[in-house]
């Protein structure tokens, strides 16, 4: 498989996963695999909890920039986090992305590293349904639990290739327009890591932890 300093291709080289540090930059666009500009995605999925006030991470990114906006559909009961609920929204001018899909999590304090890896799997799953150019996929800040981060992540990406396989003859995305985990710049080391492991493997025995 082909691997990147924060990348490794999946499903038989047809995902390019690429790990993206938090910052305020995300919102100017994502970086440009062939060239130094930044560009704009075509879906976000951002799972978040019903208990989320004010929003965080990414999610709290996006709502910072659409003034509210965001947040106000939670105020209004349009999307209300509860387990594995799915809105999706035209992301409009100025965000980095064309499409956004809130993912329920339910409350937080029950998130624990099962429920974490269900979500991944349904985070792949739901972009998948979208037939997404590219996709962007806002990992959870203020996981106090390591083994919680680390499931939502291997099960995003066993959920990829379960897709994948599902749907072999499905154009998922390219290296040129990958997929984009953007997540806290203190886990993105332990989740390279995981990312050049043995995956299956390692999704496996952290689920069932």
């Amino acid at each position: 498989m082909t691997q990147s300093p924060r990348g490794r291709s999946l499903a038989r080289n047809r995902v390019q996963l690429r790990l993206e540090a938090l910052e305020r930059d995300v919102l100017d666009g994502l970086p440009d695999p062939e060239g130094a500009q930044r560009v704009r995605g075509d879906v976000a999925v951002i799972p978040w909890f019903a208990d989320e006030r004010p929003f965080q991470g990414l999610l709290g990114l996006l709502d910072w920039r659409r003034d509210g906006s965001l947040s106000a559909l939670a105020r209004r009961g349009v999307a209300h986090g509860t387990w594995k609920e799915p809105v999706l929204l035209p992301a409009g001018a100025g965000l980095p992305v064309e499409r956004i899909v809130l993912l329920g999590c339910g409350d937080r304090e029950r998130f624990d590293a099962e429920a974490a890896a269900s979500i991944g799997a349904q985070a792949a799953s739901v972009a998948m349904d979208l037939r997404p150019r590219s996709v962007l996929i806002g990992m959870p800040t203020g996981c106090a639990e390591r083994d919680v981060l680390e499931s939502l992540f291997l099960g995003l990406v066993r959920g990829i290739e379960d897709s994948a396989e599902e749907e072999p003859e499905a154009v998922l995305t390219t290296p040129t327009h990958p997929w984009w985990v953007v997540v806290e710049e203190r886990h993105i080391a332990r989740l390279r890591r995981l990312l050049d492991g043995p995956l299956r493997a390692a999704a496996q025995t952290t689920s069932s932890s």
